[in-house]
């Protein structure tokens, strides 16, 4: 087996160099300005993942070289993602809450519902081979924790191996999201509740990309399409794409920007909270910091993107659909949506 070299540790001076390299220009920021933002703004390993949305030269002298490409945009993307991801973030524990009320207004509606049988049942469902859950073992970590722990220390969760008298209301504010998402599903399995929006199979994607938000991750590093060898795994949803058919988003380009995982979850996640979201104030006030956000910070340097067709197509997807989502919001700023 032949030995894998592993990458130097390259300075800030160094990177530069490298970037120059391969084609990366310093017109728009120059290089001084560049190895201050590397320095104290952005790292080099998430800055230049960015360059994934711009084309290489395929023959020639500059052959695997980038066309078009100078640093400035590499620094604007990573403006716009961190922004992005901040409205992303509050959406998804808007979703959150919601998931939360919505459970709980069906348990407490149910006749066969105490609010604690559910609770133990959950966890003696999930209870692993040595007879012990993973749910209580995270649970129990949060047992100094100054915002859950007094909760825990109220029903003696942090003194027992298993939960005995624990209930609903307050089970659920101490669980992961990815907790609540299973809990979820498995009273809605338990009590055969029909889910006509999908909600409860969409939850997982909400759950992935509150998770990437939440951590910093990059979300527009890569807008191209995936390979089509890897279409079947990142297929759409039905209903997905019913949502972006009312927003009058034309056949083709649903079908190329769906085909890319990234903008599938994020259309996904706007598709969720708009049908678990009864809240007219919540969705009034999203949806504007959405399109603020599309008419402002996104469009400030869209000239460095002229030449790009896959960013500039990327960005009139999502203004349709972040125009479709507000003006359906005023429209129908009265009306509530039972999603089951």
């Amino acid at each position: 087996m032949e030995e894998k070299v592993l990458k130097p540790l390259l300075s800030s001076e160094d990177l530069i160099e490298h970037m120059e390299n391969r084609g990366i220009k310093f017109e728009q920021m120059s290089k001084e300005k560049a190895l201050s933002f590397l320095k104290y703004n952005n790292n080099y390993f998430k800055l230049s993942s960015y360059r994934k949305n711009f084309p290489k030269y395929t023959e020639g002298k500059k052959k695997e070289l980038y066309i078009d490409l100078d640093f400035a945009y590499l620094v604007d993307l990573s403006t716009i993602d961190m922004h992005l991801r901040h409205i992303l973030l509050k959406m998804t524990l808007d979703i959150e809450h919601y998931v939360k009320v919505n459970l709980l207004q069906h348990i407490e509606s149910n006749q066969n519902e105490d609010g604690y049988q559910i609770v133990r049942e959950f966890v003696e469902d999930s209870l692993a081979e040595n007879g012990t859950s993973k749910i209580i073992r995270d649970i129990k970590k949060n047992a100094g924790n100054p915002y859950c722990g007094e909760l825990l220390d109220k029903y003696r969760i942090s003194e027992s191996s298993k939960i005995e008298d624990f209930p609903v209301w307050a089970f659920i504010e101490v669980i992961s999201f990815g907790t609540l998402r299973r809990f979820n599903n498995f009273y809605y399995k338990k009590n055969n509740i029909k889910d006509k929006y999908d909600i409860r199979f969409l939850l997982i994607t909400v759950n992935q990309i509150r998770n990437a938000v939440a951590h910093n991750n990059c979300i527009i590093n890569n807008l191209y399409p995936i390979h089509p060898k890897s279409i079947k795994k990142f297929n759409a949803n039905d209903r997905v794409m019913e949502f972006l058919s009312e927003a009058k988003i034309k056949k083709s380009m649903r079908s190329t920007k769906m085909k890319n995982p990234r903008l599938k979850q994020i259309i996904t996640m706007l598709y969720v909270f708009d049908k678990i979201v009864t809240s007219d104030a919540i969705k009034k006030s999203r949806y504007e910091e959405l399109l603020s956000f599309v008419n402002g910070r996104m469009r400030k340097k869209e000239i460095f993107y002229k030449n790009n067709p896959t960013i500039m197509s990327t960005y009139k997807f999502v203004k349709k659909i972040s125009m479709h989502l507000y003006i359906k919001c005023k429209k129908n700023n009265k009306k509530t949506i039972d999603i089951i």
